[in-house]
C-alpha cells in the first residue's frame, strides 16, 4: 500500500501523527503501572492510575470534538502535545503517588486533544478510499507501538532509564513537528452558524442517528480491551507463570501480527469481508489467550498471546471505517469524539474488572477478557447486520449484487428504489450526481436528497 494512492500531504502527516501518538500511548500504558510499583506495593494502585490516564479525558472529549469540527486539527494537536510534555515530565520525575496521579491525569487530557483530531483527520483526508487509508493508519499505529515495545525491557528493568527518556522525547517531537506542517483549518468548511451550540447534545444526536456509527463504537470498545489487557495486565500473568522474560517477545510478536493483519485488511475490497474477518479474529484471539494457561513452551506462549494482534490490526480499520461511514463532513469529528469517549469508558471499566479477577486467579482474569471480547464481537455483528443498516453499504456497486435497502433513497411514487443509488461509476452512468445533491427520482413528484454511497474499495 502506498500512502500517495489514498490521499494528499495532509493525510500523510496525520498518519505520521497516528504512529507517534499510539507509540507514546503504548509506552505510557506500561510506564505508569511500573512507576506506581516503585512507589507502592498495593496491587490496586496500578489500576487506579490507569483509570486516571485513560478516563479523565471524558471531561474534554466532547468539547474537543466541537473545536476540531470548527477550527481544524492543527491547533488542537499542538495544544495536546504541549499538555503531554507537562504530563510526561510529571510521570518521569514523580516522587510520590499524588504527583504520579497528577501526571497521569494530565496525560489523559492530552490524549483527548490528540486522539480525536488525529483519527478524524485521517478519516477526513482519506475520503472515499477508507479501507486503504485506515489500513495504513492501523500499520502506523501498531508500528509506533512496535517501536515502543523495544523500550519496554528498560522500562520494566528500572522504570526510569535514559533510553526511556529519549524514546519519550522523540515521540513528542514526532507529534509536534508534523503538526506544525499541517495546513490551517478552512473555517468556511463548516460555517459557525451551522455549528451545534451544545457539543454533548450534538454528539448524542450524531450517534443516535446512525446504526453504522453505533457498530463502529462497539468495535471501538474492543480495541482498548485488547491493548490494555496485553500491555498492562498480561505482564502480571507472565510473572505468575514464571515467564516474565517473555514480555518483550510477546508484545513484539503481537505488533508484527497486527501490522500484517492491517496490511491485509487495507487490501480487502468490501466492508462485509473486513467485518467477517474481524469477528473471526476476535474469537481466535480469545481462545489463544485462554490456551496460554495450559502450555509450558515459551514459543507457544508467545504465539498464542500474539494471535490477538490480528483482532487489533483489523479492529482499528473496522471501527474507524464504520465511524466514517456513519457520519458526514459536518458531524464527523463528533463521531470520533464519541469513539474516544467509548474507548475511555472501556479503559475505565476493563482495568477494574481485570484487577478484581486477577485477585481471584489467573483463569478468572483471562476468562473475563475472553468473554468480554466475544460479547463485543457478537454485538458488533448483530448491530451491523440489523434491518435498515446493511453491514456493507457498498454492496450495491458489486456486479450482480442486489441494491441494499436504502429507505432514504426511495421514490415517493412507486415505493421503489431510487435510480441514484450505487457507486460513483454507477451514478455517472445513470446521469446522477456523484456528490450529495438534490435530484428528481424516476416517477417521483418531489425532490429527494441523494446521499453519497462510498464505492467498494
Amino acid at each position: 500500500m502506498n500512502v500517495r494512492t489514498v490521499g494528499d500531504r495532509e493525510l500523510r502527516l496525520h498518519l505520521v501523527l497516528a504512529g507517534a501518538y499510539f507509540g507514546l500511548n503504548a509506552v505510557l500504558l506500561s510506564l505508569i503501572p511500573v512507576r506506581a510499583g516503585f512507589l507502592t506495593t498495593a496491587p490496586s494502585t496500578a489500576s487506579l492510575l490507569l483509570v486516571f490516564y485513560t478516563g479523565v479525558g471524558i471531561l474534554t472529549d466532547g468539547a474537543v470534538g466541537k473545536a476540531a469540527q470548527r477550527y481544524g486539527t492543527k491547533v488542537l494537536i499542538l495544544l495536546g502535545t504541549g499538555i503531554a510534555v507537562v504530563g510526561v515530565y510529571r510521570v518521569l520525575l514523580a516522587g510520590g503517588l499524588i504527583s504520579l496521579a497528577f501526571g497521569a491525569a494530565t496525560l489523559g487530557i492530552a490524549s483527548s486533544f490528540l486522539a480525536t483530531p488525529i483519527l478524524g483527520g485521517v478519516a477526513e483526508h482519506g475520503g472515499e478510499r477508507q479501507l486503504k487509508a485506515q489500513g495504513i493508519n492501523a500499520i502506523a499505529q501498531r508500528g509506533g507501538a512496535l517501536v515502543a515495545a523495544l523500550f519496554l525491557g528498560q522500562i520494566f528493568a528500572k522504570g526510569h532509564d535514559y533510553r526511556v527518556d529519549l524514546a519519550l522525547v522523540l515521540l513528542l517531537l514526532a507529534l509536534a513537528l508534523p503538526a506544525l506542517l499541517l495546513k490551517p483549518a478552512n473555517r468556511e468548511f463548516v460555517p459557525a452558524s451551522r455549528q451545534k451550540k451544545n457539543s454533548g447534545r450534538a454528539m448524542i444526536q450524531t450517534v443516535a442517528s446512525s446504526r453504522l456509527l453505533i457498530a463502529g463504537l462497539v468495535a471501538n470498545a474492543a480495541v482498548p480491551l485488547l491493548i490494555i489487557f496485553g500491555s498492562s495486565f498480561f505482564p502480571l500473568v507472565l510473572v505468575q507463570l514464571v515467564h516474565a522474560d517473555l514480555l518483550v517477545p510477546c508484545l513484539i510478536g503481537r505488533e508484527v501480527i497486527a501490522i500484517g493483519a492491517a496490511f491485509v485488511g487495507g487490501r480487502l475490497r468490501t466492508r462485509e469481508r473486513l467485518s467477517t474477518y474481524w469477528v473471526i479474529t476476535c474469537f481466535v484471539g480469545a481462545i489463544g489467550m485462554v490456551l496460554v494457561l495450559v502450555v509450558d513452551s515459551p514459543v507457544w506462549i508467545v504465539i498464542l498471546f500474539a494471535l490477538h494482534g490480528t483482532a487489533i490490526g483489523l479492529g482499528i480499520i473496522v471501527n474507524n471505517t464504520r465511524i466514517y461511514d456513519g457520519t458526514t463532513a459536518e458531524n464527523r469529528m463528533y463521531g470520533f469524539a464519541a469513539g474516544s469517549i467509548v474507548s475511555r469508558v472501556s479503559s475505565l471499566l476493563f482495568p477494574l474488572a481485570f484487577g478484581y479477577a486477577l485477585g481471584l486467579s489467573l483463569l478468572w482474569a483471562i476468562m473475563v477478557f475472553a468473554i468480554i471480547l466475544i460479547l463485543l464481537a457478537a454485538a458488533y455483528w448483530r448491530i451491523g447486520r440489523g434491518p435498515g443498516s446493511p453491514i456493507d453499504p457498498t454492496a450495491a456497486a458489486r456486479p450482480g449484487g442486489e441494491l441494499p435497502e436504502q429507505p432514504h433513497l426511495k421514490s415517493t411514487a412507486g415505493g421503489g428504489r431510487a435510480i441514484c443509488a450505487g457507486s460513483s461509476k454507477v451514478r455517472r452512468a445513470r446521469g446522477c450526481p456523484v456528490v450529495g445533491s438534490y435530484r428528481l427520482a424516476a416517477g417521483a413528484t418531489t425532490l429527494h436528497r441523494v446521499i453519497p454511497i462510498h464505492p467498494p474499495l
